[in-house]
């Protein structure tokens, strides 16, 4: 049992690398502005898949080297967990779940967050409505691990008020919870 136990914490620690790879990549680069090419809005699509699917593959073969040398190390004849039937079946089914309910329930709480604000905003002030606003656009969606969902959004709410970026939520059966964001315009 032990022995189980352990291997499945290097395949949660190689993981963990992983992740910390795309916290990285996603949120101290475009900082930096050391890629000033990321500013068009297709060219981030593909750069926040590729920031996030990389250092997935790179997890899996960490732990698929980490695993071997362990078993090596302890004779264990154990297999990884995605080889696992039982378990592939649960994660994509936890998949399935977040795109079917999950990527809507994002979109909903984006457009209920930007409404709300507009009818904040509109019942503050003095001045006419705006007839253009409010502009909610969530161009895309999609999660990148179970219950962990990626989105492009854009808003305006009024002239000076609007911003466009990408979002990383956690959702929940309950709620959504934005987790960061990564704005790449704002007025």
């Amino acid at each position: 049992m032990k022995q189980k136990i352990a291997y499945y914490l290097i395949i949660i620690s190689s993981f963990c690398i992983s992740a910390f790879i795309i916290f990285f990549i996603m949120l101290i680069l475009p900082i930096t502005d050391i890629i000033p090419f990321m500013y068009n809005r297709f060219t981030w699509m593909i750069y926040i898949l590729l920031a996030t699917f990389i250092p997935l593959l790179t997890g899996i073969k960490l732990s698929l080297f980490f695993s071997s040398y362990y078993k090596k190390k302890k004779n264990l004849l154990l297999e990884p967990f995605w080889k696992n039937k039982t378990c592939a079946i649960i994660v994509i089914i936890l998949f399935f779940v977040t795109w079917l309910i999950g990527v809507p329930a994002v979109y909903n709480s984006q457009s209920k967050w930007a409404i709300e604000e507009f009818n904040t905003r509109i019942n503050k002030s003095k001045l006419p409505a705006y007839t253009i606003y409010p502009t909610v656009k969530t161009y895309i969606a999609f999660p990148v691990l179970p219950f962990i969902i990626v989105s492009y959004h854009e808003y305006v709410i009024a002239p000076l008020y609007g911003q466009g970026g990408w979002y990383i939520h956690f959702w929940y059966i309950k709620d959504v919870v934005k987790i960061c964001e990564i704005g790449l315009w704002i007025s």
